[in-house]
C-alpha cells in the first residue's frame, strides 16, 4: 500500500523532538516485543550515541509499583481450593466423597480465577454483582448505579433463573450467594502472602495511586499504542495523564476510527467520552487538524486506494496444509518481486500471521530454503506436539498396567513405534524393538509382561517399562522420561531440535511445579487423581518462541502483532472461529449480568479482534489474505467477517482466487505381471522332489484370480498382521477346528479307535465349553492362572461356538458308532503331480490338513469342517477347473484332492473301503434334511474313486497352466471376487 511509514518510525520522530533526554522518558507499551522495534526505530534515525529511553510493557509497570506480587495461576488455584473449602464446607465433617478432589476443582478453579480478574480489572465490587435478588423490587434500590437498561439486564437474569426450580439451579443459587465471600476470603489470603492475581495487583495499584500513597522514579511517561483497555488501565492511564502530564500516542487510522459502524475504533470512540483521554484523540469527522495529531490519524487505508496496482489479495485454499504451502510460495514470490527490482530483500520486513498455532509445523516446513533466519514468536500449545503424546502414553501405561507387571497391547505397541523411542536407538536395539511388536502381535498376547520387555536389554524401554507404586515413584519415573527424550532430541539424526527441547524444558517445569505445590500444601493425591490433574494441567500449557526479534522472516500470532508494522504481511485461516477466533464462553457469570456490569463480552473481544486486523494491514506495502475453502468434516469454510468487509465495505481493490484441484476419477488400470527371471525363481522353490508344497487354497486362488495368486504364493506379500481383540470368522473357524481334533484326539489311542453315542454325550459334549475357552486363552496367550473375562462380542462368539460345537456333536452322536482313523491328517503328507514343462519333466507336490478321517460300514469319510457357505454341489469334475463356471466350487475340489491326498498315501489296493468326500457345512446343519455328501450334480457322491483320474488330469493341466513359460498373472474380470480380497486396494477395485 501507498504509505511505508511505521507507526513506532513516527513514534520514535516525536520522541527525538519532543524529548532531548530520552534516558529520562519511559514508554509503556501494551507487551514488550514493540520495544524492541523502537529502539531498531531510534537507532536508525540517530548519527549518535544517546542513552535509551527505558521501554516496558504495561504489566511490568504496574508490577513495579504495586506491592503485590502476581503469582502463577497454578499456584493460585491451589489457594483458591483452600478458600472454597473453608467457605463451601466449613468445619463440617464430610466423607471424602463428599468434598471435591483439587483435580475436580481445577477447571472451575480457572474459571472462577478469570471471573475474579474481570471484577477486579473492571472495578465491580462482587457484592454488587453476585447478590441474589430476592425480591426483583429491590433493583432499582440495589442496582442504581446502573442505567435503566443495565438494570433491565439484570431483571431479565433472574427472572428467567426464577422460572426454574431445578436441582442444578438450586446448587448453582448455593454457590452464587457465597461467591462474594470466597472472592473477599481469597483476596485476604494472598494479601496476607503479598500475592495476587492481575487483576488484584491493577485494582490495588489504582487505589494506592488515588490515596496518594505512592512514589515514582519514571521521569516523563509515555504510553504508546493501546486500544483495548481494562477499567484500571484506562483509571491508571488516566492518573499519570492528570497527575504527571504523560502523554500517549495512540495507533489507529481514520478509515475506522471515523466510521462509527467499523467495530475496530469501537474503544477509540469510548475513550474519545473520557474526561481526560478524550483530549489526547483527535475529534472524529474533523480534518485539518495539527500537522503531528494528523499524523497519528493518517488516512493511511483511504490514501492506498489510489495505489490500484498492489490490490489487496484474497486466496481461498483446501485444508490447513494448502493454506501452509500457499505461504510458502507467496514468500518465493515475494522475495523473487524484490530482488527483481535491484533491491535488497530484508526477510524481517515480512510476516506470516497464524491465528491457529497449531499449523506453526507445517507453515515451518513451506518456508523457502532462501529465508535463512525465522523468528517465531507465539505461544504453541504442548498438548500438540509428539512430547505429550508421548507423556499421555506414560500415563496411560500406569494406569492400566495390573500385577506383575503386566501392561495392555496397545500402549506398548504405540509406545515401541513412537518416534522418541525410535530414533533413540541403536541399530541392533531397533531391530530388537520391532521384532518384539512382530512376535507381541503374530503371539496375539492382549498383556505383555514386564519380564519380556526387559529381555530385550533395551535401556530406554525398561525406563518406559515400569509400573511406578505411588506418585513420588512416578513423578521421578516422568524425570527419567524427559532426561531420556532430551538426549534424543539432541541427536544428529533428530530435526528440529530447538523446539523439541523447549517442549521438554517446559513439561518438566510445569512437573516440578506441580509438585512443589503439593508439597506445600500438604495433600496427598492417589495416583489416578495426580494423572488427572497432571494432565489438565499440561493441557492449558502454551510454550512461547522466541527467537531474535529483529532478524528474519516474522512468524507470529495475531496477539503478537500490536504496534508492529510490516511492508508483506500473509494471513492465513481467513475464517470465522480462527479469525476473529470465537469468545471463550468459560464463565460463572450470565451474558447478561456481565452487559448489565460493563464486564467485557463477546462484543469487546471481537472489536479487538477487529482493531488489530485492520492496523495490522493499514500500512502495509503488499497484504496477503489465505482463507480455508474446504467444508467437510470439522471444517465449515465460512470466510471471515473481515474478508466480507474489505468486499463490500472498503474502498481498497481485492483480487480474489480459489486454488483448487477438481478431482478426477482415475480408472483403474488393469495390472499384469509377465515371466520374468526374478518371477522364475519365485515360482522354482514349488518344483521338485523337495519343493514348497502347494495347498489347494492356492490352486482354488488361481482360478479365482492369477494376480491374487502372483501376489500371495510368488511376491509373498501380505497384509500387515494386527493383534485382535475380537475374535474374528477366521479365528472362531480356527478355534472350533483345534477344539474338536483336541476333544477326539484321545479316542485314537482308545479301542481301535471306536467312538460311541454314549462317548459323545457323556465324555465329549461336557468338556466343550471347557475346551472352548482353553482355546480363547491359548488365543490371548493367557496362562492358566489369569482370568479370563470376555466382553462385547467375544461372549457372542463364544456362544455362536459353544452351539456349532453341540451342533457337529449331536450329528456325530446320530452318526456313531464309528472309527477314528487320524485327525488333521495330511501336514505331513504328500501328492507328488508329475508334469510336462516345455518338454522336461518335473513334479509339483500338494498338501493339506484333513480335519478328520473316520471309518463306518466301509465308508472312509475324508471329512471337512467348514464355517463359510460356500456350495457342495458341482456339475462335473471339468467344473471345478473352469474358472469360468459360476458355481465352481471351492469345497468340493478342496475336499476330492484331500481324498486323492489320502488315498496317494494310505493306499487300499484291494478298495475295501468306498472314499467318501464329507463336509460338515454348519450352516447347513442344523437343517433337518442335512447330509454331509457331496452331490454331482443331484447325486450323492458315495464313492470318489472313479473320479480320481480326471481330478488329477486337471491338477495337471492347471499346474501345468501355472508354471507355462507364457503364463501372465492378470486379474479376475469378475469384480465380485475382488469384495473381499486383501489386495483390492493395489487394484483400486
Amino acid at each position: 500500500m501507498a504509505n511505508s511509514s511505521t507507526f513506532l518510525s513516527e513514534l520514535a520522530d516525536m520522541i527525538l523532538r519532543d524529548f532531548p533526554q530520552p534516558e529520562k522518558l519511559t514508554i509503556i507499551f501494551p507487551n514488550r516485543r514493540a520495544g524492541l522495534f523502537l529502539r531498531k526505530a531510534i537507532s536508525q534515525k540517530i548519527n549518535k550515541a544517546i542513552w535509551s529511553p527505558n521501554v516496558i510493557s504495561i504489566d511490568d509497570f504496574i508490577q513495579r509499583l504495586s506491592d503485590l506480587k502476581t503469582q502463577d495461576p497454578l499456584a493460585l488455584n491451589f489457594e483458591l481450593y483452600h478458600v472454597f473449602q473453608e467457605v463451601m464446607y466449613g468445619q463440617q465433617e464430610l466423607s471424602e466423597q463428599s468434598r471435591e478432589s483439587f483435580d475436580q476443582f481445577y477447571f472451575w478453579g480457572q474459571m472462577l480465577l478469570k471471573d475474579f480478574e474481570d471484577l477486579d480489572k473492571y472495578m465491580v465490587e462482587s457484592e454488587h454483582l453476585l447478590t441474589n435478588v430476592a425480591d426483583l423490587k429491590a433493583i432499582d434500590q440495589q442496582f442504581d448505579f446502573l442505567t435503566e437498561e443495565e438494570q433491565a439486564l439484570v431483571e431479565k437474569f433472574w427472572t428467567s433463573f426464577k422460572d426454574k426450580n431445578l436441582k442444578y439451579a438450586q446448587g448453582f443459587q448455593e454457590l452464587w450467594e457465597k461467591l462474594p465471600q470466597i472472592h473477599r476470603k481469597f483476596q485476604d489470603r494472598l494479601k496476607a502472602k503479598g500475592w495476587g492475581y492481575s487483576g488484584m495487583v491493577h485494582r490495588h495499584l489504582l487505589e494506592k495511586l488515588t490515596s496518594g500513597n505512592y512514589e515514582h522514579h519514571y521521569g516523563n511517561i509515555v504510553f504508546a499504542g493501546f486500544n483495548a483497555l481494562t477499567k484500571t488501565e484506562q483509571q491508571i492511564i488516566s492518573f499519570f495523564v492528570e497527575k504527571h502530564q504523560a502523554r500517549i500516542y495512540w495507533d489507529l487510522d481514520r478509515y475506522f476510527y471515523d466510521d462509527f459502524q467499523q467495530e475496530a475504533g469501537r474503544f477509540l470512540r469510548e475513550y474519545k467520552q473520557d474526561p481526560i483521554l478524550g483530549a489526547t484523540l483527535p475529534d472524529p469527522f474533523r480534518y485539518g487538524v495539527a500537522e503531528e495529531e494528523q499524523k497519528l490519524a493518517a488516512d493511511h487505508f483511504i490514501q492506498s486506494k489510489k495505489d490500484e496496482q498492489d490490490p489487496i489479495e484474497v486466496i481461498g485454499v483446501p485444508l490447513e496444509v494448502g493454506q501452509t504451502k500457499v505461504a510458502g510460495e507467496l514468500l518465493q514470490e515475494i522475495r523473487n518481486a524484490v530482488l527483481a527490482k535491484g533491491e535488497k530483500f530484508e526477510e524481517e520486513k515480512t510476516a506470516v500471521i497464524l491465528p491457529q498455532e497449531h499449523m506453526l509445523f507445517s507453515l515451518l516446513h513451506a518456508v523457502p530454503e532462501e529465508f535463512k533466519s525465522l523468528n517465531v514468536t507465539m505461544g504453541y500449545p504442548l498438548k500438540n506436539t509428539a512430547l505429550y503424546s508421548f507423556f499421555e502414553l506414560a500415563c496411560q501405561l500406569q494406569q492400566s498396567a495390573v500385577e506383575g507387571p503386566e501392561y495392555p497391547y496397545k500402549v506398548v505397541l504405540e509406545l515401541m513405534a513412537h518416534p522418541y523411542l525410535m530414533q533413540s536407538l541403536q541399530a541392533e536395539e531397533l531391530e530388537k524393538v520391532q521384532e518384539a511388536r512382530r512376535q507381541i502381535i503374530r503371539r496375539n498376547q492382549s498383556m505383555v509382561k514386564g519380564v519380556y520387555i526387559q529381555s530385550l536389554e533395551v535401556p530406554f524401554l525398561n525406563v518406559i517399562f515400569y509400573k511406578a507404586p505411588d506418585v513420588a515413584h512416578f513423578s521421578h519415573y516422568l524425570t527419567e522420561l524427559l532426561l531420556y527424550v532430551n538426549k534424543t532430541v539432541l541427536t544428529e539424526e533428530f530435526e528440529e531440535a530447538a523446539p523439541e527441547q523447549e517442549f521438554v524444558l517446559k513439561l518438566y517445569k510445569e512437573l516440578k511445579k506441580l509438585q512443589e505445590l503439593l508439597n506445600t500444601h500438604q495433600m496427598a493425591l492417589p495416583m489416578e487423581t495426580f494423572i488427572r490433574l497432571l494432565r489438565q494441567v499440561i493441557q492449558g500449557v502454551r510454550v512461547p518462541f522466541s527467537g531474535e526479534p529483529l532478524l528474519g522472516l516474522q512468524i507470529m500470532g495475531v496477539l503478537e502483532t500490536r504496534n508492529l508494522d510490516f511492508d508483506q504481511v500473509i494471513i492465513l485461516s481467513m475464517n470465522e472461529g480462527a479469525f476473529p477466533q470465537a469468545a471463550s464462553k468459560n464463565s460463572f457469570i450470565p451474558y447478561s449480568l456481565r452487559k448489565a456490569f460493563r464486564l467485557p463480552t463477546f462484543e469487546q473481544h471481537d472489536a479487538m479482534y477487529a482493531y488489530l486486523f485492520y492496523r495490522l494491514i493499514q500500512r502495509a506495502k503488499k497484504v496477503y489474505l489465505v482463507h480455508n475453502t474446504e467444508t467437510d468434516g470439522n471444517y465449515k469454510g465460512e470466510e471471515s467477517r473481515y474478508l466480507y468487509q474489505l468486499k463490500f465495505e472498503s474502498p481498497f481493490p481485492l483480487k480474489e482466487s480459489v486454488l483448487a484441484t477438481t478431482p478426477k476419477a482415475v480408472g483403474a488400470n488393469a495390472i499384469e505381471i509377465k515371466r520374468s527371471p526374478e518371477v522364475q525363481k519365485q515360482l522354482s522353490r514349488y518344483l521338485g522332489q523337495n519343493g514348497v508344497p502347494l495347498s489347494p487354497t492356492a490352486l482354488t486362488t488361481f482360478l479365482d484370480c492369477r494376480l491374487k495368486f502372483y501376489f500371495r504364493y510368488i511376491a509373498g506379500l501380505k497384509e500387515e498382521q494386527e493383534l485382535q481383540e475380537e475374535l474374528d470368522v477366521a479365528v472362531a473357524g480356527t478355534i472350533l477346528h483345534n477344539t474338536l481334533e483336541n476333544l477326539y484326539k484321545p479316542y485314537l489311542s482308545r479301542d481301535g479307535g471306536m467312538v460311541m453315542p454314549q462317548q459323545i454325550k457323556e465324555l465329549i459334549l461336557p468338556q466343550l465349553e471347557k475346551q472352548i475357552e482353553r482355546e480363547i486363552r491359548k488365543h490371548y496367550q493367557l496362562q492358566d492362572a489369569e482370568e479370563m473375562a470376555l466382553a462385547g462380542n467375544n461372549v457372542i462368539v463364544k456362544k455362536m461356538l459353544l452351539n456349532m460345537g453341540r451342533q457337529i456333536l449331536k450329528r456325530d452322536m446320530e452318526y456313531a458308532p464309528f472309527t477314528l482313523v487320524g485327525l488333521e491328517i495330511g501336514r505331513n503328507e504328500f501328492l507328488k503331480i508329475p508334469l510336462n514343462l516345455n518338454g522336461q519333466r518335473a513334479t509339483v507336490r500338494l498338501s493339506g490338513s484333513i480335519d478328520r478321517v473316520d471309518l463306518k460300514d466301509g465308508q472312509l469319510r475324508i471329512l471337512d469342517y467348514k464355517t463359510g457357505g460356500d456350495s457342495t454341489t458341482f456339475k462335473s469334475v471339468g467344473s471345478l477347473f473352469d474358472r469360468e463356471e459360476k458355481d465352481r466350487s471351492k469345497v468340493a475340489l478342496q475336499t476330492l484332492i484331500y481324498s486323492l491326498l489320502y488315498d496317494h498315501n494310505f493306499p487300499d489296493p484291494e478298495e475295501k473301503n468306498s472314499i467318501v468326500p464329507a463336509v460338515y457345512a454348519i450352516r447347513e446343519m442344523y437343517g433337518q434334511q442335512f447330509e454331509y455328501f457331496l452331490k454331482e450334480g443331484k447325486n450323492r457322491l458315495e464313492n470318489a474313486r472313479r473320479l480320481f483320474p480326471e481330478i488329477m488330469e486337471g491338477l495337471q493341466q492347471l499346474l501345468e497352466e501355472i508354471f507355462s513359460e507364457e503364463q501372465v498373472f492378470d486379474q479376475t474380470d469378475k469384480e465380485e471376487k475382488c469384495r473381499f480380497c486383501d489386495y483390492r486396494k493395489i487394484c483400486r477395485r
